[in-house]
């Protein structure tokens, strides 16, 4: 239910509304909770902060946000204007209130929770509130720095959600990975080390289900079990000598005793879990990912070695006539540089923005790698932006705006992969 609230304000102002409106729209500014919203409405007229109401909303209510438009339209025409409704895009608190909105036939703007928290610290009182948050919410559209959103519309909206699912679990994979190294440098540093990349994960993932990577378990198993397991994991690369000589290293390891039950099935866990998530990601990528990518329009499949990341730029990009031009577009992908100029000097700076979908530039980071193999100008490139003293990360981030550049024109003007183009 609405409740009334008076707000806090830093800079009072006594004056009335003016009658004449310098603003097409009524700013109500919401800062989204999971359980309430503060909601503020702000004078239309610049250089006027006066609060004009205030209060609190349930989230996620049919009542509280119809009461929310009806008090909403109902300031609006007082002053002779329409509302605008302006969300702070916090995690996804916000989502189901700006879809109601939308729905309804309303304008909806959102501002990220940076240019709020920027906002407040402009004032000389370090005070936040929901209701001061919802201000300054409103003052930013004034402002002329919110953005009107919206979602992907058809079947975007559903690849776009299966991407960032896909992330996720890519994430997650990744993190699994991350904590079984951890759990095998504390009992059996030797392990890691003992076989060759090529053929080490899935010997390792084999043992591990198998609770053969502890050395006391090791040290237990029969030989000829242990030359059984590792000749099939490995594809019959290692046999009964590397079994002899993993025991070995099991009897002389450096790693803790302490605690053999607990890391043994944390592992065997790990091992588990992480055969799901990589079973899940080829399922989402095969089954799901793949069909509605090509119900999309593109020629993006013309770029060898770019696999997945096609759908990550179908799913986060918008379509190439709402933007205004490439610059627009790498900011839209947070991989425009960051400019740094102070008393007329500039700053040499090689990072960047990382304003825009992370998700986006993740995808399209992580492809370079396969692009390059794939592309001898793209690895040429590569090698030159480190000769020059670029970092690994700074080249590959390089090519990777290269990369949405080249797949924004592809869309634009619907032809294939050119290599040429990344020069």
């Amino acid at each position: 239910m609405l409740k009334e609230q008076p707000i806090e304000t830093q800079d009072k102002q006594e004056q009335k509304p003016d009658k004449e409106q310098k603003e097409k729209y009524l700013p109500v500014g919401i800062d989204p909770g999971k359980k309430i919203c503060g909601v503020v409405i702000l004078h239309p007229d610049s250089g006027n902060d006066t609060v004009l109401s205030s209060f609190f909303m349930d989230n996620c209510s049919f009542e509280d946000a119809d009461a929310l438009i009806e008090r909403a339209e109902k300031v609006a025409n007082s002053l002779g204007i329409k509302p605008i409704f302006v969300i702070e895009a916090t995690n996804i608190l916000w989502r189901p209130l700006f879809s109601y909105l939308k729905r309804k036939g309303y304008q909806v703007h959102t501002v990220c929770a940076l240019q709020t928290k920027s906002s407040r610290g402009t004032k000389m009182r370090k005070t936040k509130t929901d209701l001061i948050d919802a201000k300054h919410i409103a003052r930013i559209y004034k402002q002329g720095e919110s953005h009107p959103t919206k979602f992907p519309e058809g079947i975007r909206m559903d690849l776009r959600e299966l991407v960032r699912l896909h992330s996720f679990l890519t994430d997650m994979k990744g993190r699994i990975l991350n904590r079984v190294y951890g759990y095998l440098f504390q009992v059996f540093p030797e392990f890691v080390s003992f076989f060759d990349s090529d053929s080490f994960l899935g010997t390792m993932w084999t043992l591990l289900k198998e609770g053969l990577v502890h050395p006391d378990c090791l040290k237990k198993v029969r030989i000829d079990k242990l030359t059984s397991i590792l000749r099939k994991a490995s594809m019959g690369r290692f046999k009964r000598e590397k079994a002899i000589m993993l025991k070995e290293k099991a009897r002389n390891s450096f790693g803790i005793s302490e605690g053999r039950e607990g890391f043994s099935s944390c592992l065997k866990l790990l091992a588990n879990t992480y055969e799901f998530v990589e079973k899940s990601i080829a399922c989402l990528e095969e089954d799901e990912i793949k069909p509605i990518v090509d119900q999309i329009p593109n020629k993006l499949n013309t770029i060898k070695g770019l696999g997945i990341a096609q759908a990550y730029f179908l799913a986060e990009s918008r379509k190439p006539e709402e933007y205004e031009n490439v610059d627009d577009v790498l900011a839209w992908f947070g991989l425009d540089p960051r400019l740094s100029e102070s008393a007329g000097k500039k700053k040499k700076n090689r990072h960047i923005s990382k304003c825009g979908t992370k998700y986006g530039r993740e995808g399209m980071f992580l492809s370079t790698d396969t692009v390059m193999i794939h592309n001898p100008p793209v690895m040429a490139k590569y090698r030159r932006l480190r000769k020059n003293g670029r970092t690994n990360i700074e080249a590959k981030t390089i090519l990777a705006a290269d990369l949405v550049k080249v797949c924004y024109a592809m869309q634009r003007d619907n032809v294939p992969f050119n290599p040429s183009l990344i020069h």
